[in-house]
């Protein structure tokens, strides 16, 4: 999925990121496909999944929700 988007919008994965809830899936795939996988603590995994997860599961950045996510790419 990710390399089809890259392609389609003529992307690349140095400044691509996925974001997701979680670990096994969306943070797996960002790991796998060399792009940023940032976790939301939002939604499905809790901050103490984390540290249990395999490390080609585990995010690169976290956060507690989209917002925090936000202010991250607003930050200077």
């Amino acid at each position: 999925m990710v390399e089809g988007a890259l392609a389609r919008l003529d992307g690349s994965p140095d400044t691509t990121c996925i974001i997701g809830d979680r670990l096994y899936t969306d943070m797996a795939m960002g790991r796998a496909t060399g792009i940023l996988a940032v976790l939301v603590l939002s939604g499905e995994t809790a901050a103490n999944n984390i540290e249990a997860a395999p490390p080609e599961h585990r995010p690169d950045l976290v956060f507690e929700n989209l917002a925090g996510v936000l202010a991250a790419l607003k930050a200077p």
